[in-house]
C-alpha cells in the first residue's frame, strides 16, 4: 500500500519536536558496522566495539543520501530513522528542509517486487547479501532514534552536512537500550480507548488514548517474511505487525500466491495524510502537550524486532485480547480483510517486550556469523504451488526424492518440519498432477534448512 505524501506544513512543525525525543537513559547492547563498498563487511559486535563478528556482505554500495520517506522527518539527524525486516534507514541531515537518508537494504528487496508499495533506497542503498527477517534485520536490528556516525581512523564521527557516500565509507550504528525498559504497552481498541505501558520497574502509566479502532488486516510490505503477531516495521509514524507466517518459495512478494497479512498502529498527525483503512489504529497522546510522532516509546527508542522460536520472552511480539480479559496469539491472516478484528470482537491489543540478556545475545550473534549466505529457513515452513491449481487435482510435496505429502483440498500446503532434516541444501518438489495422475506442472526449488540449536 503506497503511502500518501505528508503535507509539508505538518511535517516541518513536527520535525522541530522529534528533536527531543532521544533517550538519554540507555546502555549499548550491540553495534552495527558496515563497510560501504562491493564485497564489504557487514559485522556485529556485543562488547562496544571491541571486536566484531561478520554476518553478511555488501552487494552494491551506496553512492549517494537521497530525500527519505515523510515519516524520517520526525527523528533527528544522524540517527536510524526506520527499522524493518527488510530495511534499515538512517537519517544523515536535513538539507533545504528535507530530510536526507541511506538505507540499509536486505537481499530479497534488492529487487523491487511487484506491487511494492514502500520507500525504495536507488542509489542510496547499501544493498546485502543478508536475508529478510534475519540477522541485522532481526535480532541485531536498532531501534528508531539510535545514533548513527561514520567511523574515520578507528574513531566516530558525525555525518558532515553535505556528506555523500563513497566507496570505503564505514558506518556505524549503536543500538541503545533505554533503561527502564518497558514489559508491555495495551491499547484498548475502541474510540477513546486507554493506552498503558508497563515498564521493567513496574511503573504503569498512561501515555495516549485510542482514536480510531482497529478492524481489519491488510498487505503490506515484507509481512511474508516477518511471522504472526511479529513486528514488522517501526519508524516515526508507524508500528506494522504481521499477521503472515513466514512463507516459503523463492517468489518475491507480489508474484504467486498471497503471503502478505498485517496492520499497522500510527501517530494521529500522520494518521491524517494517509489514506483512511481499517487496518490502522491511529493513536495520540492524553494531553496533546506534544505529538506522538517521532516520540518515546511507540515511535521512537523501544520498538525492535527481535525474535526467539524457542522462546517468546525474547522475542517483540503482538497478541490480540479479549472482553473476558484472555489473550492470544496473533491469528495467521493473509490478503485484505477489512474486518477480520471485528468479527473476532478483539477487545484489545497488546505489545510484549522482548528481554534482552547478554547469553542471548551472544548466541544470537554465532548463529548469524555461521549462517550460510543467501535465503534459509528453519521451524516449520509451509509449501504451497507458485500459481493457481484447478480443482480435482493431486498435488504432491517431494522432498529429497521422498514424497511427503499429497491433498487434492485447497489451500494445496504442506506444513513441513525443517527440524527432521539436517541443515544444508534440500530439492523440494511440488507436483501437481491431473485427475488421471498425469503430471501438469512441477515447480522444483533448492532451499537451505539452517535450525541452529
Amino acid at each position: 500500500m503506497r503511502q500518501v505524501i505528508a503535507a509539508v506544513a505538518i511535517v516541518l512543525s513536527l520535525a522541530t519536536a522529534a528533536l527531543c525525543t532521544t533517550v538519554q537513559d540507555s546502555r549499548e547492547i550491540f553495534r552495527l558496522r558496515v563497510e560501504n563498498s562491493a564485497g564489504g563487511r557487514v559485522q556485529v559486535s556485543i562488547d562496544s566495539g571491541v571486536t566484531y563478528k561478520t554476518v553478511g556482505a555488501v552487494s552494491r554500495p551506496a553512492s549517494r543520501t537521497m530525500k527519505g520517506f515523510a515519516a524520517s522527518s520526525y527523528t533527528p539527524n544522524r540517527t536510524v530513522a526506520a527499522t524493518a525486516v527488510h530495511g534499515i534507514r538512517v537519517k544523515t541531515c536535513t538539507r533545504n528542509g528535507d530530510p536526507m537518508t541511506i538505507s540499509l537494504v536486505s537481499s530479497e528487496f534488492v529487487t523491487i517486487p511487484e506491487g511494492y508499495g514502500g520507500y525504495i533506497a536507488y542509489d542510496s542503498g547499501i544493498y546485502t547479501d543478508i536475508p529478510t527477517g534475519t540477522s541485522i534485520f532481526r535480532n541485531f536490528a536498532p531501534f528508531v532514534g539510535n545514533p548513527a556516525r561514520l567511523e574515520v581512523g578507528g574513531k566516530l564521527v558525525d555525518f558532515p552536512q553535505n556528506w555523500q557516500p563513497k566507496s570505503g565509507d564505514v558506518i556505524v550504528i549503536t543500538a541503545m537500550l533505554p533503561k527502564p525498559y518497558l514489559k508491555q504497552v495495551i491499547f484498548e481498541n475502541h474510540v477513546g480507548g486507554a493506552i498503558t505501558a508497563t515498564y521493567d520497574d513496574g511503573t504503569e502509566k498512561a501515555i495516549g488514548k485510542v482514536l480510531t479502532r482497529l478492524e481489519g488486516v491488510g498487505r503490506f510490505d515484507a509481512t511474508s517474511y516477518t511471522g504472526e503477531g511479529l513486528i514488522n516495521t517501526n519508524h516515526g509514524g508507524v508500528i506494522t505487525v504481521s499477521t503472515a507466517a513466514i512463507a516459503e518459495t523463492n517468489l518475491l512478494e507480489g508474484a504467486g500466491y498471497e503471503r502478505r497479512g498485517g496492520f499497522q498502529i500510527q501517530p494521529s498527525e500522520h494518521f491524517k495524510t494517509q489514506i483512511p483503512m481499517p487496518q490502522t489504529m491511529a493513536v495520540a497522546p492524553i494531553m496533546g502537550e506534544h505529538h506522538f510522532e517521532g516520540w518515546t516509546p511507540l515511535f521512537s527508542g523501544y520498538i525492535g524486532l527481535a525474535f526467539d522460536p524457542k522462546n517468546p520472552d525474547n522475542s517483540m511480539r503482538a497478541e490480540m485480547g479479549f472482553a473476558d480479559g484472555s489473550w492470544q496469539p496473533m491469528p495467521d491472516v493473509l490478503g485484505k480483510e477489512d474486518d477480520i478484528f471485528r468479527r473476532l470482537r478483539v477487545t484489545r491489543i497488546r505489545l510484549l517486550f522482548p528481554r534482552y540478556s547478554a547469553e542471548r545475545l551472544a548466541e544470537s550473534l554465532e548463529n548469524a556469523a555461521a549462517r550460510p549466505r543467501g535465503r534459509t529457513v528453519k521451524g516449520f515452513v509451509k509449501l504451497q504451488p507458485g500459481t493457481s491449481v484447478d480443482a480435482g487435482a493431486m498435488v504432491l510435496f517431494i522432498i529429497d526424492g521422498q514424497v511427503k505429502g499429497i491433498t487434492n483440498q485447497s489451500p494445496y500446503r504442506l506444513v513441513w518440519n525443517t527440524s527432521d532434516v539436517s541443515n544444508g541444501q534440500h530439492e523440494v518438489e511440488i507436483r501437481i498432477n491431473d485427475s488421471f495422475g498425469t503430471t501438469i506442472r512441477s515447480e522444483k526449488r533448492r532451499i537451505v534448512v539452517w535450525n541452529p540449536n
